[in-house]
């Protein structure tokens, strides 16, 4: 973009401010055909804010009947009698951006503080005390208070009126919003074509990609995330290994065979203390402590909800700690306190007091996470007990990030698409799961490979989480800030329902709200310099393993998926399945045939690397583009020439500037020379700078 050129702005209504970018010079007779329909409208800018369109048209022309496209400035009421095909490239920050961090974060402080107040609160019963005495106790509980202290002031820090919901590449290291994704966007594709009169009614293909950073608790530098280890996926995993038995004990999360299976296992102690978190937020609150204020249903909901979380603590004990001769008293204590019908007969007998039932349960449950954590065993040398708190920290850090960024890519789905106006569809979802599709460009060296572990761990994690979709009157009730809330109804779960959509939409979905749980996949190619390092060293079997669980995963998923087109599908997954067979250094077409297959299946799309910035930038104008030549005809050089001018002067330019002041890709000669040919930027489009 020329520094003398002013981009044209249009307000659809405040906050939402959309900017066409400026067109470049051409041959062809500048067309201002108004801009895209499907961004002007009261549910469009529900989840949009401050778009970014950038135009091209291709037109056909008396003159020697050629086609040729241009890059256009566009503006509002104009008509076009000529044949044309038209390419949007819409670029969004999404309004979700920061109410989501918030009500995760507002969920989860909510159970640190009731564990802090579960093991402090008095009356003590006998041997409490001398629990709170130890000093790995004390230095527990003050890191509880230091997360939660992190936790708050990221709540703040969102809530203020002036703070926007986009996070750029620049604030990695800003503790204020640790758990915001990093230059989170919808990018969507829209061709228009064929001769119509008037644009707005010209029929429409649009393909959605979202884009955002790394999900990781690296950038943070903070000593509550461990940012001086290696990712949770290393943490895990030699920990969990030395114990037998399953890890996880949820239910099945999908009828597709092998959807439980976990890249790594969760370990035995982070899942015992979640499952502690869960009993003492549901012993202190409301409907338990004064169930005089609260109805009968919601004392019993909670009374259920304890006994639940009891069972499971019981089944770990008999599980895993079968030959402990005090632990099994502890299961004899709490199988009394479960049982004890006594003390469920009337809501009151729940109230804290002197051998009140949480007392009764109080002691047991400090003393079996206490024995968890005396047995870890870290690949690296740790300071336990507090180290385990952080790494809990470190988990809600990529956690917040990944929920965000997938809540933003199914909300832009169903306000934009037509994924749920096929009832087979909607069948396929809430049976075998929502199928996302991950696709990074991280190297296995470093930072990038800490990254990497992060992510790949909290996809075992963001499976068990169920989405639920409400059902509203109409559009005009959408409101993403108050519609957006996080439960935790079952033990060991986490439900987030999604704002409310209408009963009736204009894509034929007629019913009412559903649930859901996302089926994620997730591959990785490194395209730069420090993954040519990794092709020469065995950091590159990390991403080879990565590829081959997900992978089989993505292929799993295609067996049972509802789709329209059995010959694409069958097409698709063929070449996937040989493309996955092989390992070629930086294997760039394996994501792409994961995308045509993603496609097939109506499944959706996120693309990320470190900052969404650079790489990201490349593959997704490569993705852009390969859509574009589904409709629209090019010779070789012709679509070259249309890549180009995407890069240089499109959305993802713009973005750029919007993450460093700078319009320019950071990439240094150097690394140019180590990317494949088809993700080069153009000349003059780079530079070496800040990621």
């Amino acid at each position: 973009m020329s520094s003398k050129e002013e981009p044209l702005a249009y307000e659809y209504g405040k906050p939402n401010l959309c900017t066409l970018l400026p067109s470049v010079t051409t041959e062809c007779t500048p067309v201002r055909p108004a801009l895209p329909t499907c961004i002007n409208n009261q549910k469009w800018h529900a989840l949009h804010t401050n778009a970014v369109v950038h135009r091209y048209m291709r037109e056909s022309r008396e003159l020697g009947n050629q086609e040729r496209y241009a890059s256009v400035q566009t503006s509002v009421g104009q008509r076009v009698h000529r044949k044309a095909v038209f390419i949007d490239e819409i670029m969004a920050d999404c309004t979700v951006n920061s109410i989501v961090p918030v009500r995760l974060l507002q969920f989860w402080k909510s159970k640190l503080n009731a564990f802090y107040r579960f093991i402090q609160e008095e009356p003590t019963e006998p041997g409490m005390e001398n629990i709170r005495a130890e000093t790995s106790v004390t230095e527990f509980l003050s890191h509880v208070l230091a997360t939660v202290a992190l936790m708050e002031g990221n709540i703040q820090t969102a809530l203020r009126g002036s703070c926007p919901t986009f996070k750029s590449s620049t604030e990695k290291t800003n503790l204020d919003k640790a758990f915001q994704p990093i230059n989170l966007q919808l990018q969507s594709l829209v061709v228009l074509k064929e001769n119509f009169p008037v644009v707005e009614h010209m029929p429409q293909f649009r393909y959605n990609v979202t884009t955002v950073g790394a999900f990781t608790g690296y950038h943070s530098r903070n000593s509550t995330c461990l940012d001086s280890l290696p990712g949770l996926c290393t943490l895990w995993s030699t920990e969990a290994t030395r114990l037998p038995g399953p890890m996880v004990d949820y239910r099945r999360t999908s009828r597709v065979e092998g959807s439980d299976e976990q890249f790594v296992p969760y370990p035995a102690a982070l899942r015992m203390f979640k499952l502690i978190l869960d009993i003492a937020d549901t012993c202190l609150s409301p409907s338990v402590v004064n169930p005089c204020y609260n109805s009968v249903a919601q004392t019993e909901d909670r009374k259920a909800k304890l006994r639940r979380l009891l069972e499971q603590v019981i089944k770990e004990i008999d599980d895993r700690f079968h030959q402990s001769e005090e632990l099994q008293d502890f299961a004899v204590l709490l199988r009394s306190a479960l049982y004890d019908e006594s003390r469920w007969t009337h809501p009151w007998s729940l109230d804290p007091g002197p051998g009140s039932w949480p007392s009764r349960i109080r002691r047991p449950l400090m003393s079996l996470l206490l024995m968890d954590i005396q047995d870890w065993n870290p690949p690296y040398p740790v300071n336990f007990p507090g180290d385990m708190i952080r790494m809990y920290t470190r988990e809600c850090l990529v956690m917040s990030q990944m929920i965000t960024a997938t809540i933003a890519c199914i909300m832009n789905a169903i306000y934009t698409t037509d994924l749920l106006s096929k009832r087979n569809t909607l069948n396929s979802i809430k049976t075998n799961g929502l199928l996302v599709y991950y696709e990074s460009l991280l190297s296995c060296w470093e930072e990038e490979k800490v990254m990497l572990e992060d992510i790949v761990a909290g996809m075992d994690l963001l499976a068990r989480i169920k989405f639920t979709v409400c059902v509203g009157e109409s559009w005009e009730l959408v409101n993403t800030n108050q519609q957006i809330s996080v439960e935790s109804p079952t033990g060991g779960e986490m439900e987030i329902f999604l704002p409310r959509m209408p009963s009736t939409t204009k894509f034929g979905y007629n019913g009412e709200g559903f649930s859901f749980r996302v089926y994620p996949v997730f591959l990785n190619v490194g395209v730069n310099e420090k993954a040519s390092l990794t092709e020469r060293s065995n950091e590159i079997e990390f991403q080879h393993d990565i590829n081959k669980f997900h992978g089989k995963r993505l292929l799993q998923f295609s067996q049972y998926a509802a789709c329209i087109d059995s010959a694409m599908l069958s097409t698709a997954r063929a070449d996937f399945a040989r493309e996955l067979s092989m390992h070629t250094q930086k294997q760039f077409s394996l994501l792409q045939r994961a995308e045509k297959l993603t496609e097939a299946l109506g499944g959706l799309r996120v693309t990320m690397c470190k900052s969404a910035k650079d790489r990201t930038a490349m593959a997704v104008t490569l993705e852009q583009m390969s859509h574009v030549q589904d409709h629209v005809e090019f010779t070789e050089s012709e679509w070259k020439a249309m890549l180009d001018d995407m890069r240089k002067n499109g959305t993802r330019r713009e973005n750029t500037r919007k993450n460093t002041g700078q319009a320019f890709y950071a990439f240094s000669p150097e690394q140019m020379s180590h990317l494949p040919y088809l993700l080069q930027p153009p000349p003059g489009s780079y530079s070496k700078g800040e990621t």
